[in-house]
């Protein structure tokens, strides 16, 4: 038997994150990086999310958890004299009287709050190792709760005063991989928590599973805005199917699947919900081409492989209503704003050249900035005029609603277009266009045609094998 997931030796490490269902009920599905996993899941752990995502403010609640729910993911109750870590997952709860001393002692070096789980109960999760520079002796100062000869600390000082009341222990949530005979099955370090959980196999073709069936379930509207907007909604009931297929519903990433290319779009063969096989879209700007490269002569290419420099791109869905052109050496996740709201749950980000004509023939991987120092502004302009149709036909297929354009990117397609009043003609329809600049200043107008309904080429979003094997001519 082989326990954890080094089962094969490439596997990387697991992404967790939130699903509802029909009834609004979260699960938190820790998935396999072989896939599926949703397009724009962050990379984390289960323990990382259970009280919401880590870009929330800490001095708030990120998820608002009852206090039965909140009593299911703490353990271990005990006093501060017993405590010998405060540091990763150590909650704290406060004499709420001192509630302000406790939140000016936190600013200090050394002492984070991570997170307030109730603010009514005084109840946080802290990281205060900071304050333990030498852990032995501070320790055993701690415990007779005694003050250094040297200036106080902020954990000391919170001793001292009699601040902490209790110590806690957030539960240990890791799932391990079980291999036996080649079969995988699960381990759960928990008895149950406030959330369904699911776990996705190393075999993206098996369904995730469910590990449990919480008491009292966490709800989608108790999750932040900001959770809620990016948090697929399934329409199954978690309490009725002990296993499902995201990708059935939602565009996600595969590493291991049989993959075929339709229209440009990319498609993986997996196992459905109901145990059947389809393809399952996976990338709507899957063919990546340029008509003109300078390189084609010296290299022999016969087609555009991946040899080229190519330009991130990046997509939540497969009917975006807002394309965000961006810089092909331009850095995407200083593109890809979170903070916008409807935005960017709308958009699809694409360079206006999906690949720049430079190959570094020298051992290793090259960046955009090797790139850059190679390839002008001026030949990145000459590149797209004679390779504009790639772009064109992208949105000719998905007529946004609006373009969101970067700073070369405007500079370099108003050579081809020319902007208008704030519009932009391609293939006879005219674009709204906003700088990526103004998109603050502007958002009202840019959210309120990012929320018109979809009007380009429907994509289908599960395709049978039967039906694939016609679109192939097999």
């Amino acid at each position: 038997m082989t326990i954890d997931k080094e089962y094969p030796a490439t596997h990387s490490m697991d992404t967790a994150w939130y699903v509802a269902d029909e009834d609004g009920n979260v699960a938190i599905v820790n998935y396999n990086e072989n896939g599926p996993v949703p397009c724009g899941t962050e990379e984390t752990v289960i323990d990382s999310i259970v009280l919401g995502s880590c870009d929330e403010e800490p001095t708030r609640p990120s998820v608002s958890l009852t206090d039965d729910q909140i009593d299911e993911l703490m353990e271990n109750r005990h006093s501060p004299e017993a405590e010998k870590d405060w540091s990763y997952n150590c909650i704290v709860q406060i004499d709420t009287a001192k509630e302000s001393e406790f939140l000016e002692l936190s600013k200090n070096e050394g002492f984070k709050i991570e997170k307030c789980l109730s603010k009514e109960r005084g109840l946080y999760m802290i990281d205060a190792l900071g304050c333990l520079q030498d852990k032995d002796f501070v320790h055993k100062l701690l415990v007779r709760l005694h003050l250094s000869k040297d200036a106080p600390n902020a954990l000391q000082e919170m001793l001292k005063r009699n601040i902490i009341v209790w110590v806690y222990s957030l539960k240990d949530m890791f799932v391990e991989s079980v291999w036996d005979d080649d079969k995988e099955t699960f381990e759960k370090h928990f008895d149950n928590l406030p959330y369904f959980v699911f776990s996705q196999h190393f075999d993206s073709n098996v369904l995730s599973e469910r590990l449990n069936i919480p008491k009292n379930p966490v709800k989608l509207s108790q999750l932040p805005e900001s959770l809620r907007r990016v948090t697929p909604v399934l329409p199954i009931k978690f309490s009725e199917k002990d296993k499902f297929q995201i990708a059935e519903w939602t565009l996600c990433n595969f590493a291991d699947a049989e993959t075929e290319e339709i229209d440009g779009c990319e498609y993986a063969l997996t196992s459905l919900t109901d145990g059947s096989k389809a393809y399952v879209l996976t990338n709507i700007c899957a063919k990546n081409f340029i008509n003109y490269c300078p390189e084609k002569e010296e290299f022999k290419c016969d087609e555009c492989r991946g040899f080229c420099y190519t330009g991130a791109s990046f997509q939540r869905m497969g009917n975006p209503t807002v394309l965000q052109i961006i810089n092909p050496l331009g850095n995407i996740d200083n593109a890809i704003r979170e903070d916008i709201g409807e935005i960017a749950l709308h958009s699809i980000w694409l360079p206006f050249l999906p690949k720049v004509p430079y190959r570094k023939m020298e051992e290793g991987t090259f960046f955009p900035e090797d790139v850059e120092r190679k390839v002008s502004r001026k030949q990145l302009e000459e590149y797209y005029l004679k390779s504009y149709r790639y772009l064109e036909d992208k949105i000719d297929c998905f007529k946004p609603r609006v373009l969101i354009l970067d700073e070369l990117s405007e500079e370099v397609m108003s050579k081809k277009y020319g902007i208008s009043n704030g519009r932009m003609t391609i293939c006879g329809v005219e674009y709204p266009v906003f700088k990526s600049s103004e998109i603050e200043s502007r958002r009202a107008e840019i959210e309120a045609l990012a929320l018109l309904p979809y009007r380009g080429k429907k994509i289908p979003h599960i395709i049978t094998v039967e039906e694939m094997k016609k679109l192939k001519g097999e």
